[in-house]
């Protein structure tokens, strides 16, 4: 399989739930309403401070121009994340 590896996403426990949080958080914003969202696969999510916080990066293509969403999504005493920023 020399030359053919495939690289595979480490998901971390919580990460899709951090990119949800901000995928919501990004589809509500009246700017954004008409954006094509990148999927979680597509997106990059990596832990900022422990498992407390993650920094999202969601690709997303508004009026045939590619931008990218960042958020940091926090979580919650429930095991649920909200977008802070």
């Amino acid at each position: 399989m020399r030359g053919n590896r495939r690289l595979r996403q480490v998901v971390e426990p919580g990460q899709a739930f951090a990119y949800e949080a901000c995928l919501e958080s990004a589809k509500k914003d009246s700017k954004l309403s008409k954006a094509s969202f990148a999927s979680f696969e597509e997106s990059k999510v990596a832990g900022s401070t422990g498992e407390e916080e993650s920094r999202v990066n969601v690709p997303y293509e508004l009026d045939g121009k590619k931008h990218l969403f960042q958020c940091i999504a926090q979580k919650q005493a429930d095991g649920s994340f909200k977008a802070v920023f």
